[in-house]
């Protein structure tokens, strides 16, 4: 008898504690600044930095991966003329410098996967960053899809390159397979061959051009 009602009670309290924690995830997405309040400032900094920190690394990882999807593309054209005679001068040293950045690019990206899981293990955790991830992913994306269109992105254009998850071309697999959309980088091919130039890569506060 003592053992039942110890399990029941056990029950009951495992549900009332289920009800607060549904209360205060919703007072937390509907009043987030109750609890952020709570938050001693040096630990909300924390989180800010981590946050980021995570969306640079993102952004990095995004730009790297369309530079490389770009000249994957740039590859293919250049090998569809085979014959010398067609071949105008310098696409033979084009295709070699293809080569030697995109052993370059798998370097970069296995640094930034590296970064991504140190981030990941200081992850501080935290109020703000839980009310972050709380909004929804349509909020997420059409706050990034006006971005978008403000640095006149293919979400200004109206292609759909920024709707689907973006792949090499046939033949030619990008190194890592992105598994949700993203939008465009400075790097986006599609808005490179729109523009009709590419930007000067920026490194450490330099271009290519400093160095």
């Amino acid at each position: 008898m003592a053992a039942n009602a110890m399990l029941t009670t056990f029950f009951v309290v495992c549900g009332i504690m289920q009800q607060i924690g549904v209360l205060i995830l919703l007072v937390m997405k509907i009043k987030p600044n109750i609890f952020l309040g709570l938050t001693h400032e040096e630990h909300r900094q924390r989180q800010i930095n981590f946050f980021n920190a995570w969306t640079a690394t993102t952004e990095e990882f995004d730009e790297i991966l369309q530079r490389e999807i770009y000249l994957l593309e740039e590859m293919v054209e250049l090998e569809k003329v085979t014959l010398p005679t067609y071949k105008a001068p310098g696409e033979d040293a084009r295709l070699e410098q293809i080569r030697e950045e995109l052993k370059g690019i798998k370097m970069r990206l296995v640094n930034t996967a590296k970064r991504f899981w140190e981030l990941d293990t200081q992850n501080p955790g935290g109020v703000w960053l839980l009310t972050q991830g709380m909004q929804s992913e349509d909020v997420r994306w059409k706050h990034s899809q006006y971005q978008c269109r403000l640095r006149f992105g293919c979400c200004a254009r109206g292609c759909g390159c920024c709707m689907k998850p973006r792949r090499g071309p046939p033949g030619k697999e990008e190194s890592v397979l992105r598994a949700y959309a993203s939008h465009c980088t400075v790097e986006c091919g599609c808005c490179i061959r729109w523009r009709g130039f590419r930007f000067p890569p920026v490194e450490n506060g330099r271009t290519e051009k400093d160095v």
